[in-house]
């Protein structure tokens, strides 16, 4: 079993990202002020690897998060959208249901002219890369109390 030591980011200091992402800026600049650049310096600077640095000035690799994100179907503003609407569901009391979810992207992917659904693990990948939305359980007590508080169904 292989652990994975995750540092984490003392306030004000930059992610490995966008320190790569300055890093290469700064390749780029000198490159153009000078005419020449070393790829290890601009490295040890930023206090990145060396052979990342590398590959992303001039193979042009990209990054795994933009890599995932060209692969998605939806875009990242409409998964945003989705986002601040299953938020703007549970402020009016009702949170989003997982098939509610699929649906509501599915009617984006069609209005994009895409007819493929999506895929049976879509709204789990969809959850873990939107850490504000949490998938829970409710029970049919918790229902029945949620209708029991409901003015309309006690004035009738």
């Amino acid at each position: 079993m292989t652990r994975r030591i995750i540092l984490k980011l003392r306030p004000g200091e930059l992610s490995q990202d966008e320190r790569i992402e300055l890093a290469i800026e700064d390749y780029n600049t000198e490159i153009i002020e000078k005419g020449r650049a070393s790829i290890r310096e601009h490295a040890k600077r930023r206090r990145i690897p060396y052979k990342t640095l590398q590959k992303r000035i001039k193979k042009g690799v990209k990054s795994r998060k933009n890599w995932a994100q060209a692969r998605q179907r939806l875009t990242v503003a409409e998964e945003e959208v989705l986002e601040e609407y299953c938020l703007q569901l549970e402020k009016w009391g009702s949170p989003t249901r997982i098939s509610q979810l699929r649906h509501m992207a599915e009617e984006l992917l069609q209005a994009k002219g895409q007819t493929q659904r999506t895929g049976k693990n879509w709204p789990g990948q969809f959850l873990k890369r939107h850490p504000t939305l949490k998938s829970v359980f409710i029970s049919p007590q918790d229902r029945n109390r949620q209708l029991s508080e409901d003015p309309e169904i006690i004035t009738h």
